[in-house]
């Protein structure tokens, strides 16, 4: 199926389409790719209309990356779902260089408090301690790795 009407809007018209379509108030997660294997629920991805042809891919995907604010982090490995260096890695492999370059805004969320159980196990019972957090050495070295990525990688990024 073939845009034609679409492409012969004027382009400041096509913009605003582009913006309702891929500009997300939420931010855009980067989660890591779902597994071959294991299949999500079918939800409203309007990404794939980049794939309908050259004009409206170039124009569009430069809406979409540097008006997004993407988010990134160090949640749980592989998490399809969460921010998390697996993705970072996958998502800087997977899209083109001149795309990240006009990324402009970026959001880390950071872990660096581990609960640790306040559960012991008394003779009258099961008791409550208050909680307690510990700072993991890994998220910091996570941290780095990511400081390292935005700038090396996004170089639009203020």
């Amino acid at each position: 199926m073939e845009f034609k009407y679409f492409t012969r809007l004027p382009p400041e018209i096509r913009n605003e389409v582009y913006k309702l379509l891929f500009v997300s108030r939420r931010g855009v997660v980067i989660s890591s790719p779902l597994n071959r294997r294991k299949r999500r629920p079918p939800q409203l991805d309007f990404t794939r209309l980049l794939l309908v042809n050259k004009q409206i891919n170039a124009e569009a995907k430069t809406i979409f990356y540097s008006l997004n604010n993407f988010v990134i982090g160090n949640k749980d490995w592989g998490s399809t779902v969460q921010a998390n260096l697996h993705a970072l890695k996958a998502f800087i492999s997977r899209v083109p260089k001149a795309c990240i370059s006009i990324i402009s805004t970026v959001t880390v969320q950071m872990r660096f408090c581990r609960h640790v159980s306040g559960w012991d196990f008394a003779p009258t019972g099961y008791t409550t301690d208050p909680p307690t957090y510990v700072v993991i050495d890994e998220d910091l070295l996570q941290l780095r790795s990511i400081a390292r990525s935005l700038l090396k990688h996004f170089v639009g990024v203020e």
